[in-house]
């Protein structure tokens, strides 16, 4: 048979990346305000349904998945700008054209309205 863990292992790097997120967002959150200044009565983090638009720019021509990049993204930003990922009712998803000077990624979320 075939079990797979219930831990999660996330590599060196994967927890520097992780680490520079909370930080980003847990220290400085000011960084974040000129994307939603202009949104008066705004309240962190999102409690409506969400479309999240995400760009990952790779530095250098090596094949990833763009799916484990994502998952892992999303998981950084949970709790910060909205409560729970399942709020998450649009997902898009782009791997740009690699970029030394620019790598990294940029997000966009907006609120969805439901019918």
């Amino acid at each position: 048979m075939n079990y797979r863990s219930k831990s999660l292992h996330i590599s060196k790097e994967g927890k520097k990346f992780k680490d520079s997120v909370n930080e980003i967002i847990g220290n400085d959150a000011g960084t974040f305000e000129p994307y939603y200044s202009h949104v008066e009565n705004i309240t962190l983090p999102l409690l409506c349904p969400i479309k999240l638009e995400i760009d990952l720019i790779p530095k250098d021509r090596r094949l990833w998945d763009i799916d484990n990049r994502a998952k892992f993204l999303i998981d950084c930003l949970e709790g910060y700008f909205f409560k729970n990922d399942n709020q998450i009712v649009e997902l898009i998803i782009r791997k740009l054209p690699f970029n030394k000077e620019k790598a990294g990624c940029k997000c966009k979320i907006s609120e969805v309205e439901q019918p």
